[in-house]
């Protein structure tokens, strides 16, 4: 069979996990657009193929809230003081981000900004910064010096920026990252979650070659399906300003099907 021609293309640099979870994040939206959409690796290219509206129109134009009284996405109740309440886009999307609320995710430590800024600032900033910067030469994922909003650090090439390295916070001054990596990488963690090695210190990702639907590579990339993983990557978390946040450190490569 003939496989599909892809629909998005990126080129992914795979030690840096945030350009791997931005990846994710790219197939987790191809698939509210389309339930056949299929994604995969090849070497350093992401290809996505999908039928439908054209992505990158519908992630700038759809709408996003926060569930401001602290609800989640089912109307229950939450904590009204919550500064990081659930988030939901609107048609054609229809999906909401609150990985960050779970548990796990908060004892992996993988909440790694801080209490000043909102999720929903921070998607709005991004996707303004995106829209100015969608036809990038350099492509997709390279980086650009911003002032506002602060990212997530998901960027590990911002995860040397830290008070430690620089003798003072970092957060008062413009940074150099990827907003489609920092915006995509969110997406991604909401079905693509890394393996814990050790909790709060290292954690490994999965890659895949074969054209794969969402459901099948967040399982892959968890490496819960040995048989279809392509290469295997651990990573750290590194601290920032003074210890008390994080940010996802470069990766290196654990195992690959070609060494």
């Amino acid at each position: 069979m003939t496989p599909p021609t892809p629909t998005i293309t990126v080129e992914v640099d795979l030690t840096n996990p945030g350009q791997f979870l931005a990846c994710c994040g790219l197939l987790e939206l191809a698939s509210r657009l389309d339930p056949e959409a299929l994604g995969w690796f090849d070497e350093n290219r992401f290809h996505v193929a999908l039928a439908g509206p054209e992505l990158w129109d519908a992630l700038l134009r759809s709408t996003c809230i926060a569930f401001k009284d602290g609800s989640d996405a089912s109307g229950g109740g939450g904590d009204p003081e919550a500064k990081s309440p659930p988030v939901a886009f609107g048609d054609p999307f229809h999906l909401v981000l609150d990985w960050w609320t779970d548990d796990a995710a908060t004892r992996a430590g993988f909440k790694t900004w801080s209490g000043g800024q909102t999720v929903i600032g921070f998607i709005d900033g991004m996707r303004r910064h995106i829209a100015g910067h969608i036809n990038e030469p350099r492509g997709l994922f390279a980086v650009m010096p911003l002032r506002k909003p602060k990212p997530f650090y998901f960027d590990s090439r911002i995860s040397r920026l830290t008070s430690l390295d620089l003798g003072f916070s970092a957060e008062g001054f413009t940074t150099a990252f990827s907003p489609a990596v920092e915006l995509l990488a969110l997406i991604g963690m909401q079905r693509f979650r890394p393996r814990t090695v050790i909790e709060r210190e290292h954690y490994t990702f999965a890659t895949w070659n074969t054209l794969l639907p969402v459901c099948i590579a967040a399982a892959v990339a968890a490496g819960v399906i040995p048989t279809l993983i392509d290469r295997s990557y651990q990573f750290p978390l590194v601290f920032r300003t003074g210890g008390k946040y994080k940010a996802f450190g470069p990766g290196t490569l654990e195992r690959s099907l070609h060494a």
